[in-house]
């Protein structure tokens, strides 16, 4: 079973963060909860959450490329066979357009939200 996890693009200052995805009430904001913690003097819980840019959230896929970068919802993949075209992974009718064996004969070329 592979882990549930999200990337998405922090508001504050467009850097990545991973980790779980939540939304406010509204279904507006995007926030990554990154499973850090820590308890404040007052010994109340503080949690690492980062707003993030809703367009920016990709889920994990469960694989890797061929060099062991996770492979996420929004990532351009280039196929080491003929190198002529690129896909963009995609979540689709409860499904990512990919396959264990496709992504050990290609590597991510980066992604749909920084490469335009």
């Amino acid at each position: 079973m592979r882990p549930i996890k999200f990337r998405g693009k922090r508001v504050d200052n467009g850097e990545w963060v991973y980790g779980n995805l939540l939304y406010d009430k509204d279904q507006k904001n995007a926030f990554i909860v990154t499973g850090y913690w820590w308890v404040k003097e007052d010994d109340t819980i503080e949690i690492a959450e980062y707003k993030v840019i809703p367009e920016t959230v990709g889920q994990f896929t469960g694989l890797s490329d061929k060099n062991g970068k996770e492979i996420y919802d929004g990532d351009r993949w280039l196929p080491d066979y003929n190198g002529l075209f690129e896909l963009i992974v995609e979540f689709s009718g409860g499904q990512f357009n990919v396959s264990r064996y496709m992504w050990l004969r290609g590597e991510i070329i980066g992604n749909v939200h920084e490469d335009k």
